[in-house]
């Protein structure tokens, strides 16, 4: 198994695109989402996914942690809209040829995740690592449902 290259932090750096039955669709994170991937050397992967700054016409600003009695439930639905958080095991896929650079990643079974639906599910993704003058680079793509997602990330 080829855990070393993937047990790094990546910042999300590009969100190439989703798209919903073939159509480009960026309202799972808005256009400029950030997040950090972290893949620790034994094993467990941590990601925190949400709306960038200039998604956040979108998302209320005016509600704080710990939440307030005032505080909508509609404020807090685009918060939850808006942002994605899980962490669980990861392992390489070994039904599909991998190495250091290619392969296929499944997160999970998740045992933390902000959306309780997805708790115990595992998330598959196509990876490839780049080395390249300016850092490491990690590409990963897949399929939710009718989604396609694919993202690039960078070392930190």
């Amino acid at each position: 198994m080829f855990i070393s290259p993937l047990a790094l932090a990546f910042p999300k750096l590009t969100p190439t695109g989703s798209w919903n039955n073939g159509v480009k669709d960026p309202s799972l994170l808005g256009s400029s989402p950030v997040s950090i991937l972290t893949y620790t050397p034994w094993g467990y992967v941590s990601a925190n996914l949400m709306a960038g700054e200039s998604d956040a016409k979108t998302i209320p600003i005016k509600v704080g942690w710990p939440p307030k009695s005032n505080d909508s439930d509609t404020d807090w639905a685009l918060v939850g809209r808006s942002a994605l958080a899980y962490t669980g095991p990861f392992r390489l896929n070994e039904s599909v040829p991998a190495n250091e650079t290619q392969g296929q990643i499944i997160h999970g079974p998740l045992t933390v995740v902000s959306v309780p639906s997805m708790l115990g599910t595992t998330i598959t993704r196509d990876y490839k690592v780049y080395n390249r003058e300016d850092g490491i680079y990690l590409h990963l793509s897949g399929r939710f449902g009718t989604f396609t997602a694919e993202a690039w990330w960078r070392k930190l």
